[in-house]
């Protein structure tokens, strides 16, 4: 399976990419939260702390969002991986 992201300015202008390939995953929620946290490890291993992250998967970033506000997470399987992509954006904030 293959993941990718990329960084644009405000503008729009794409500034780099990044690629990965990892084994099937077992959902496509799943494969979602492993490239937002390929490209969260990959912002901070590049000094980038002012990031916006997008995505078309609605239920992750509303897992996310109720994360980082410390509500209840509806999904107990998902918490790990909510939890390292938290910790990887609060990095050096």
């Amino acid at each position: 399976m293959g993941f990718g992201w990329s960084l644009h300015r405000r503008e729009g202008t794409q500034i780099m990419h990044g690629s990965s390939a990892e084994a099937p995953m077992n959902s496509i929620l799943e494969a979602e939260a492993i490239a937002l946290l390929m490209a969260t490890q990959q912002m901070v291993q590049l000094n980038y702390f002012k990031v916006a992250f997008m995505g078309d998967c609605k239920s992750l970033f509303d897992e996310l969002n109720q994360f980082k506000s410390e509500q209840t997470i509806r999904n107990f399987r998902r918490l790990p991986l909510c939890y390292r992509i938290s910790l990887r954006s609060q990095e050096r904030d």
